[in-house]
């Protein structure tokens, strides 16, 4: 059942409210910003909505690859919800709130911290914040303040909680009070093959931290398995005391790379108080999960889907970049997706929809109308950033392969819809799109029927191509995105999307 959310859901954090858990987790540089989640029983997550969906609030038409939205956390008080998290590429910290966490959210309010991956912890009357930062002597760790939870401000000076154990990079830092003493967990290590969990512990909450003589809690550093990456991890406790982790990993091809993103996993936790937490009894994370302690039996959850858009609304699996206002669409028993002038090429936000990828195995059908002026071309593109794609085109005349790698930029097929042999009726323009994926490479079709597409495979691409591994320093996941590459006059209707979760076992997210 690991993961519990498949595909691009980094840096989780989590709350409870009652009976029900509430989950977030990082976008960067996709939009609507930061999904929220709720479960009863820690396995069967929905998304109902998200926590910023106004782009006047943050500033991701600057964010570059990988920009944007940082790590997210998210609590309860007094009624409240709050989510607090970094736009590295605008106002830097801020949270908003709500009494409902489907939302409305509040506006922002900007928060007097520099660094990334704030927290908060409430204490009585007292609010405090958390992010990374330095210490006099320059070394990175975890600072901390009161502030004005109306206002944002600090209401004292920051105090330089911890460096950590030593790791690169220690971040993603949250406070909580077991028994008498404070814990303080960090992730350390870089969100890669380095990645650990680190904890500490103090009689007060400014300090001083003494370090788990066990740390890391959580690591797969030195363990040799698919799942790779462990960190960054929220701890919340079910209403009958028992304890959990979320924490993200990736899960590594036979090829030792990863592209699906930062996945959400889970973990019981034994914590008893004044001591360390230990977490999954020191045991590496496997996909399966001992569910006896979790609250509620976990539910079948099938991750297969069927869309002929004919709400009025697009379902919240749908990301645009960056932002959404110079997209035009329409929904209307089917997707119109009309050209923007943007390339998908570009640090941009070209008329592009897309969802993640959420399994190494799965097909895909794309039941379209192409409507193209001059030579601008549209279709379905698997997408890591606008540096390493691959595009399954259709334009006026032709359907091609295009792939992008940094620089490299080859159109690899091309076949003219009038060819006798191209499988299609020219006239039509009435298609369907087919991708199928396994663990190391995707694989290309089109026709006039599911069976004739699935039939006619024209290219192939290695799925390292678009991996973490090979895209330098990124944080973010395979999309399978709709797209139009040209001007307002040329359109894609996408009348039915068929997504398919080929040989998976059963798992547990909406």
């Amino acid at each position: 059942m690991n993961p519990i959310l498949s595909g691009f859901y980094p840096d989780p954090s989590i709350c409870r409210v009652d009976d029900t858990f509430y989950m977030v987790t990082s976008t960067f540089e996709y939009f609507p910003s930061v999904p929220i989640f709720k479960s009863k029983n820690l396995i069967n997550w929905t998304q109902i909505g998200h926590c910023v969906t106004d782009e006047n609030y943050l500033k991701l038409s600057n964010s570059k690859i990988s920009g944007g939205i940082f790590a997210p956390t998210i609590r309860y008080h007094n009624g409240t919800f709050y989510m607090i998290t970094t736009d590295v590429s605008g106002i830097g910290n801020f949270f908003v709130t709500a009494t409902d966490p489907a939302g409305p959210w509040s506006k922002p309010i900007k928060v007097d911290f520099k660094g990334i991956d704030p927290s908060l912890y409430f204490e009585g009357d007292n609010v405090y914040c958390n992010t990374t930062g330095r210490d006099t002597n320059n070394n990175q760790g975890i600072i901390m303040a009161r502030i004005d939870i109306k206002t944002g401000e600090c209401l004292e000076d920051k105090k330089f909680l911890w460096t950590g154990t030593g790791g690169v990079y220690p971040e993603g830092a949250h406070i909580y009070k077991h028994g008498d003493k404070y814990y303080l967990l960090v992730a350390e290590g870089g969100t890669s093959m380095g990645h650990m969990e680190t904890i500490a512990c103090s009689d007060n909450i400014y300090g001083p931290y003494e370090s788990n003589p066990a740390n890391p809690i959580l690591t797969h550093r030195n363990f040799i398995g698919q799942i790779q990456g462990t960190g960054h991890m929220d701890i919340v406790q079910a209403a009958d005391g028992n304890f959990f982790a979320v924490f993200l990993g990736f899960r590594l091809t036979e090829s030792y790379f990863h592209h699906l993103g930062r996945e959400t996993f889970i973990a019981p936790v034994t914590w008893k108080e004044n001591e360390f937490p230990i977490i999954n009894d020191n045991q590496p994370i496997a996909t399966s999960i001992d569910t006896s302690k979790f609250p509620g039996l976990p539910m079948p959850v099938e991750k297969s889907f069927v869309d002929d858009f004919s709400d009025d609304k697009l379902n919240f699996r749908y990301n645009f970049l960056r932002k959404s206002s110079t997209v035009r669409y329409e929904l209307n028993h089917g997707l119109t997706l009309y050209g923007n002038g943007v390339s998908i090429d570009e640090i941009s936000t070209p008329a592009w929809i897309g969802f993640r990828q959420t399994e190494f195995n799965i097909e895909a059908f794309f039941h379209i109308k192409a409507e193209m002026k001059h030579t601008d071309f549209c279709g379905v593109t698997i997408f890591y950033n606008s540096t390493r794609h691959f595009d399954l085109c259709v334009n006026n005349n032709a359907v091609c392969i295009k792939k992008r790698f940094d620089d490299i930029r080859e159109t690899t097929f091309k076949q003219f819809l009038d060819d006798p042999d191209a499988n299609v009726q020219a006239q039509a323009k009435d298609l369907v799109l087919y991708i199928k994926a396994d663990e190391l490479t995707y694989y290309f079709g089109f026709g006039d029927t599911e069976q004739s597409a699935s039939e006619n495979i024209v290219a192939t691409g290695l799925t390292r191509h678009l991996a973490t591994e090979a895209a330098k320093i990124t944080f973010t996941g395979v999309y399978l995105a709709m797209f139009v590459n040209g001007e307002p006059e040329s359109k894609m209707t996408v009348k039915e999307i068929k997504y398919n979760a080929l040989n998976q076992p059963t798992n547990a997210q909406n």
